[in-house]
């Protein structure tokens, strides 16, 4: 199944299956994304196939309200899912993370992996649960709507 791209989606269509992969973090670094414009968190990982892989993980917008959630190392290991693309003329593949798992166990979840949105994730979770503590429940709902509005 194929979804249009957004800017949710690393500004590529959002394919399922998804593919998974695991390996070893090379890099970890912010880089824009030249399909939308916002710089991302992107994981160069390194498979056990020596193959390298460009895991595109969270807009910076939202990665510096939960900076914590979103702490990686070189020489860690991950698995990570998401949607395959290609850059560098087919040569350089690439995921949309929807979810990563760290070696320790620790899953983070990124997007809703049907759809591609980031409405599902933890940080957005996090930061409605700051902002509605105390107030009705459709606050929480009306937040986690409009999370990613500010990319």
């Amino acid at each position: 199944m194929v979804r249009p791209a957004s800017k949710e989606s690393c500004g590529r269509p959002w394919i399922t299956p998804l593919l998974d992969v695991q390996g070893k973090i090379k890099k970890v670094e912010y880089r824009t994304q030249p399909g939308t414009g916002l710089r991302g968190l992107h994981l160069d990982v390194q498979t056990a196939a020596e193959e390298y892989i460009v895991v595109h993980v969270f807009p910076e917008l939202l990665t510096q309200q939960c900076a914590d959630l979103f702490r990686f190392k070189e020489g860690e290991r991950i698995s990570a899912s998401g949607s395959e693309f290609l850059t560098k003329a087919g040569m350089q593949k690439n995921i949309c993370a929807d979810e990563i798992v760290r070696n320790s166990g620790s899953k983070l979840r990124l997007r809703d992996s049907m759809t591609g949105n980031l409405e599902q994730d933890e940080c957005c979770e996090r930061i409605c649960k700051q902002r509605c503590s105390g107030k009705p429940m459709m606050c929480a709902k009306i937040c986690m709507q409009n999370c990613t509005n500010i990319l």
